[in-house]
């Protein structure tokens, strides 16, 4: 399993995570790396997962736009489901309700 990688220079911890290859036109990059914000070990664990399910859930997103869009429907990103207070998915992949 992948884990946090430490800076050697300030001692923050990295997410760090290769991009899959049918993905990378999309992401437009071979790597996708994230400041996990903290030096201490056991936080930067918790949020590397945090952090991980994020990133998947991107990516999810951006493989299943991508069907949408060859398909002919229109893609809504992230940010415009937002401003438009749709509820947030959950790691289950469920809307969150409350």
């Amino acid at each position: 399993m992948a884990s946090p990688q430490k800076h050697p220079r300030t001692g923050v911890y990295w997410f760090r995570k290769r991009v899959p290859e049918r993905l990378r036109p999309l992401v437009g990059r071979t790597e996708v790396t994230r400041t996990l914000g903290t030096k201490d070990a056991a936080e930067a664990r918790r949020r590397f997962v945090e952090v991980a399910l994020g990133v998947e859930r991107e990516w999810a997103v951006l493989e299943g736009g991508a069907a949408a869009t060859r398909a002919g429907a229109t893609v809504t990103s992230l940010t415009e489901k937002q401003e438009q207070g749709k509820p947030p998915v959950s790691a289950a992949g469920y809307a969150a309700t409350a």
